[in-house]
């Protein structure tokens, strides 16, 4: 009799401790599922449904491949649009080769612990945290008026602010600033990475002579090379969503000459102002454009698993 009461007790302390495990994993698990449901689910399907449909003034109707023929006839025949999809390849190409070579570059520098590391450390960090308002508006500020009285005191010639110049101008500033204000993030993972390979390994190269050049090259960018991946995948998923800064720096009204597709499709669902009819042609455009990114992404992790370099 002991015994059964026994096993009935571990058996009950044993469905209690499940029951408590399995109600925590739920509720930690249930806030993210409804985020997924609600705004990856919910708004992709709405987004594919609506590229297929029109507008007739009162309700949405089936429309076939209509917005797809005039989204493609935009995206090829219209130079805005074009413009635009040139902008946003020459930042993917800016921001990898410039970007990310730079921060590899401060952060191997930090992973050294050469003089003032911590410093850099801390200032290449820093816009991560202070709001990107708060950085446009500042930045803004230099490039405007303060660039602009500079130039008079230097040269007595009245001149406006650089993003009030030629297009070339603008794009400059505009790739300068995401370039420059772009490390905080990138710098303290791959600088996480760096910390976290083995010493010992190091400490072989200090041993055999080899110079700082050999050291990152064979033997720390091999090791960090999961981290490099994971953000060039990210940069090249990222291609037609990013905005770079552009709606802080430049407003809703930036010209045509130095939009992305991410900023132009943003203001243009901005300006919307409720007309239900602009929404198919713009959900059209956005689904183009994750066909298009998903296979380059697929591809690029693809190559650069396969030829990157390895420890081994």
């Amino acid at each position: 009799m002991a015994n059964l009461v026994q096993k009935k007790r571990t058996l009950q302390q044993s469905f209690k401790k499940n029951f408590q495990d399995i109600l925590f994993c739920f509720i930690i698990l249930l806030y993210p599922t409804v985020q997924f449901i609600i705004f990856y689910l919910g708004v992709n399907v709405n987004t594919i449904l609506l590229s297929f449909e029109k507008y007739d003034g009162t309700k949405y109707i089936f429309a076939g491949f209509e917005n797809f023929s005039v989204a493609f006839y935009n995206l090829f025949e219209v130079k805005e649009w074009g413009m635009a999809i040139g902008n946003s390849l020459v930042y993917l190409g800016v921001a990898t080769v410039v970007g990310m070579t730079l921060s590899l570059l401060f952060s191997y520098y930090i992973y050294l612990k050469k003089p003032m590391a911590g410093f850099f450390k801390v200032m290449l960090f820093m816009p991560a945290v202070v709001s990107s308002i708060v950085l446009t508006t500042i930045y803004r500020s230099i490039v405007g008026d303060v660039y602009s009285e500079i130039v008079f005191k230097l040269t007595g010639e009245v001149v406006p602010g650089l993003m009030k110049g030629s297009h070339e101008a603008q794009k400059f500033v505009t790739f300068f600033y995401n370039v420059t204000f772009g490390f905080g993030t990138t710098v303290l993972l791959y600088s996480g990475a760096m910390s976290g390979t083995n010493e010992s390994v190091m400490e072989y190269t200090d041993i055999d002579g080899a110079n700082y050049t050999q050291k990152f090259f064979y033997v720390l960018l091999p090791m960090i090379f999961p981290t490099f991946i994971t953000f060039m995948v990210m940069r090249f998923a990222d291609t037609f969503m990013n905005q770079m800064n552009l709606l802080g720096i430049c407003g809703d009204s930036a010209p045509y000459q130095v939009e992305t597709i991410g900023y132009k499709l943003y203001t243009k669902t901005l300006k919307v102002n409720g007309n239900p009819a602009e929404l198919p042609l713009l959900a059209t455009y956005g689904l183009i454009f994750t066909m298009i990114t998903i296979p380059v992404v697929f591809t690029v992790k693809h190559l650069l698993e396969k030829f990157g370099p390895n420890e081994r």
